[in-house]
C-alpha cells in the first residue's frame, strides 16, 4: 500500500511539474509576442532616407519592396526586400539597408551595370552585370560589353544571379576574372573565349591575345602573364601563350 501511495504522489509531482513547465513556456511566448507587438508600434521609420542611383524611380522601388515611413524597424530586412524586387527590376543589383535606432533608416538601391555579353548559342546572348546577375536575354547586345564566346550556361533566370553550382563554367570564368583583379588586369579585360575546352583564351585592350590552356594553376599562369606584358609593355600587340607556365611564349605583332 505505502509503495501505490508513494507512485501516485510521484505521479502527481510529475504532472504538477510538467503543468508549470507548460505554464511557463506559454507565459514566456506571450511575453516575446506583446515585446515583439510594443517594439514593432513604437519603433517606426520616422526618418527614411533613399539612396538610388538606377534606372528606376524611388516611388517604384519603394511600392515593390513596400518600405515607407511608418514601416516597422524590425520589418527592414535586405534579404526580404532583395526578394521582392530582384526578378521586376532586373538592373538593381542589390539592396542595403542600415537601420540607425530606433527611428531611422537608409535604404540603398545599387545599380547592376551591364558589363558581359555572354553567347550561350549562336546568336542568342545573356547580359549580365559585373556580379553575375542577368540582365536580360536577346539577340544581340550592346557595344561597350565584354563578349564571352562559348561559355556553357545551363540554368538562369533574368534577375537572378548566375549561380557556379549550377554552370561549371561560370566558376571558372569568375576565378579568371579573380585572377584579373589580383594582378591588375581586370580593366583590361575587353574579351573572353571558352570555345575550345582545352585551351581558354582572354583578350586585353583589344589587341593582346592570351592562351590560357586548361584551367589548372591559374595564378602560376596569370603570375607568367603578368611578368610577360611588363617586359613587353613598349609593343600593345601581341599573341601570348601560357599553357605552360614554366617557360611562357610572346609573339609581338606590332609593325
Amino acid at each position: 500500500m505505502e509503495k501505490a501511495g508513494m507512485k501516485k504522489i510521484s505521479r502527481a509531482a510529475k504532472k504538477k511539474k510538467r503543468i508549470r513547465l507548460l505554464v511557463f513556456i506559454l507565459a514566456s511566448l506571450i511575453l516575446v509576442f506583446a515585446a515583439a507587438l510594443i517594439f514593432n508600434l513604437v519603433f517606426k521609420v520616422n526618418n527614411l532616407t533613399i539612396i538610388n542611383d538606377t534606372v528606376y524611380s524611388d516611388e517604384e522601388l519603394l511600392s515593390a519592396s513596400g518600405i515607407s515611413e511608418g514601416t516597422p524597424m524590425l520589418f527592414l530586412r535586405q534579404s526580404s526586400v532583395s526578394e521582392k524586387i530582384s526578378f521586376d527590376f532586373p538592373y538593381v543589383e542589390s539592396v542595403l539597408i542600415d537601420r540607425a535606432w530606433p527611428f531611422s533608416a537608409t535604404v540603398t538601391f545599387e545599380p547592376a551595370v551591364p558589363k558581359y555579353a555572354m553567347e550561350i548559342s549562336e546568336g542568342s546572348f545573356l547580359t549580365v552585370s559585373e556580379g553575375f546577375k542577368v540582365l536580360s536575354a536577346d539577340t544581340s547586345y550592346e557595344e561597350g560589353l565584354v563578349p564571352v564566346k562559348g561559355i556553357v550556361i545551363d540554368v538562369y533566370k533574368v534577375g537572378e544571379k548566375l549561380r557556379g553550382d549550377d554552370n561549371i563554367e561560370v566558376d571558372l570564368l569568375n576565378e579568371i576574372i579573380d585572377c584579373l583583379r589580383n594582378f591588375s588586369l581586370y580593366d583590361r579585360l575587353t574579351g573572353v573565349d571558352f570555345t575550345k575546352k582545352h585551351n581558354y583564351v582572354i583578350v586585353l585592350d583589344n589587341t593582346i591575345t592570351v592562351e590560357l590552356g586548361t584551367s589548372d594553376d591559374l595564378d602560376k599562369k596569370f603570375d607568367k602573364l603578368k611578368d610577360i606584358l611588363d617586359r613587353n609593355s613598349q609593343y600593345s600587340k601581341m599573341n601570348i601563350s601560357v599553357r605552360d607556365y614554366t617557360a611562357g611564349r610572346c609573339t609581338i605583332l606590332d609593325e
